[in-house]
C-alpha cells in the first residue's frame, strides 16, 4: 500500500502542534526551529498564522508568563528578564510589559531580599559584608539603586 504525500505546509503544522505541546515558544524560536528542519518562508508563514489564530501561539501570553515565572522562581533581575526574552525573539514593546509583570509578580526589592536570605551566610562577613554582596546582586542584573535600599549603608542587611 503507497502512502499518501502530506503537504509540507501540514507537516510544518504538525512539527509547530508537537513542539507546542512540549512547551510555549516565542514566534521567533518556532519559525527558528522550523527552519532549522528544512521548511521555507511559504510554508512557514501559513502555519504560524494559523496557530496564532487559534490561541496556540502568542508571544504576549508567552512573554508575560515567563517573566513572571522568572521573577518569582528564579529571582531574576528586570535587566535579565529582558535580555533573555530578547534572545527568545520577542519585540522591545513586549519586553517592556513583560518586565512590568514580573515587577507585579515579585517587586525587584523583594527579589533582592530573597537573594540576601539566600546568599546570606555565604556572603555574610563581619568587617564587608556589603561588598561581596553588591557585587553578587550587581551581577544578577540588578540596579544599584534598587540594592541601596536593601542593604544599609553600614554594610549590613536592613531588617524587613
Amino acid at each position: 500500500m503507497k502512502r499518501e504525500k502530506v503537504p509540507k505546509d501540514a507537516e510544518a503544522e504538525r512539527l509547530a502542534l508537537r513542539l507546542l505541546s512540549n512547551r510555549d515558544h516565542s514566534e521567533g524560536e518556532l519559525i527558528q526551529k522550523l527552519k532549522a528542519r528544512g521548511f521555507s518562508e511559504k510554508e512557514i508563514e501559513p502555519t504560524i498564522q494559523r496557530l496564532k489564530a487559534l490561541g496556540f501561539l502568542s508571544d504576549s501570553r508567552y512573554a508575560l508568563e515567563l517573566a513572571a515565572r522568572w521573577a518569582k522562581k528564579n529571582l531574576l533581575s528586570n535587566a535579565h528578564i529582558g535580555q533573555r526574552l530578547a534572545q527568545r525573539g520577542i519585540d522591545q514593546d513586549l519586553i517592556r510589559k513583560a518586565m512590568l509583570e514580573a515587577e507585579r509578580a515579585l517587586p525587584t526589592a523583594e527579589r533582592i531580599q530573597r537573594l540576601i536570605e539566600r546568599q546570606r551566610a555565604r556572603y555574610l562577613r563581619p568587617k564587608n559584608a556589603k561588598f561581596p554582596m553588591n557585587q553578587f546582586l550587581l551581577r544578577r542584573g540588578f540596579l544599584p539603586e534598587e540594592i541601596g535600599p536593601v542593604i544599609d549603608p553600614e554594610g549590613g542587611f536592613q531588617e524587613e
